[in-house]
């Protein structure tokens, strides 16, 4: 499945329409203002017959229910909604006050594809929101899922003028170095997907927490570190392996423990992961960033050198990239 350089566009709903069904009008004013910038339609409704009237006359992209309001509870439209054929596929998220085990596996049986309690983080909502658009647009478009892939890294990309490219080099120097370890042609295959694939959650981050030009906030870096875990959700519906899903969802994970999302440690981190993991970090120091310059290539390999001293990465790793990727290209190799 090798991809070269697309010319594409995602093919997502310009404005996408999203229902809010609940009897508080503080909730619905809330996920309206914070909504709207973003170019969100949002259509509020108090009750769950206006719910199963306004999604009648047409499907919506995506719908937030309250459990508790007015006429069918929040639980019997979701199940309505399920067993219609036009609604089947929309997303249904459930927004309740009751953040207990029984009422989350009552809203999962349901057919809810997520379920938030109140009072909700804005950027929890927002990430769910787009991750559950995105799924779907994935789902509806899978005669043609590398173009949707590549659509989808493209507009990821698209939020920073400094990540132009990075999907596809960090793909490339990740295969490049499977190649040179002597990976088998299907591990090098995946390592090239994941690296196509590993900041797609990124979908789900805020601009201006991508861009911005300072350290993140406590807050600010919380919402970054969610992007691996939004990834994986965006891709599991693709026909893509176990190494590739492990690949988005660890590619930030440190063989000392130091990394996230889950903190793991040396052997529980796989090969393929840990060489994405130093194309990303390898990348990244070779262009500019809004926070500082770019280094050299063998400025960059020496600063991952020191940190695999620190018991960071893998140091046969940094070495394979020493010779496949900087060595070469000094000896003239105008390809690397």
């Amino acid at each position: 499945m090798q991809m070269a350089a697309p010319h594409l566009m995602v093919h997502a709903p310009a404005n996408p329409v999203v229902v809010i069904a609940d009897d508080n009008p503080d909730v619905v004013e809330i996920v309206t203002r914070l909504l709207a910038p973003l170019g969100y339609r949002v259509d509020a409704v108090g009750s769950g017959q206006e719910v199963l009237n306004r999604v009648e006359a047409q499907a919506p992209d995506l719908v937030l229910l309250d459990i508790n309001m007015p006429g069918p509870d929040g639980l019997t439209v979701c199940r309505t909604l399920r067993g219609r054929t036009e609604t089947a596929s929309v997303p249904i998220v459930i927004i309740s006050a009751h953040d207990d085990e029984a009422h989350r596996l009552e809203g999962i049986q349901a057919g809810a594809d997520d379920f938030l309690p109140k009072p909700f983080a804005s950027e929890l909502l927002t990430a769910r929101i787009e991750s559950l658009l995105l799924r779907k647009n994935l789902q509806d478009s899978l005669e043609n899922p590398e173009s949707v892939i590549l659509s989808l890294v493209r507009a990821i990309e698209a939020k920073s003028p400094y990540t132009q490219g990075h999907s596809l080099r960090v793909a490339t120097n990740s295969q490049r170095v499977g190649q040179f370890l002597q990976l088998s042609p299907a591990k090098c295959q995946e390592l090239y997907i994941g690296g196509i694939l590993h900041d797609i959650g990124k979908i789900g981050v805020h601009e201006d927490i991508i861009n911005k030009p300072a350290t993140l906030t406590e807050d600010e870096f919380a919402a970054m570190k969610r992007h691996p875990l939004i990834g994986t959700d965006i891709i599991l519906p693709l026909k893509v392996t176990q190494s590739a899903i492990e690949i988005v969802r660890s590619h930030h994970e440190k063989l000392d423990g130091s990394g996230y999302p889950h903190g793991l440690k040396g052997a529980d981190i796989n090969v393929e992961t840990r060489i994405v993991a130093v194309a990303d970090a390898f990348d990244a120091l070779t262009t500019d960033r809004p926070y500082r310059k770019r280094l050299s290539r063998r400025e960059s390999i020496d600063l991952l050198d020191a940190e695999a001293d620190l018991g960071v990465w893998d140091r046969d790793i940094i070495r394979a990239f020493d010779e496949a990727l900087v060595r070469r290209r000094t000896k003239g190799d105008a390809d690397l």
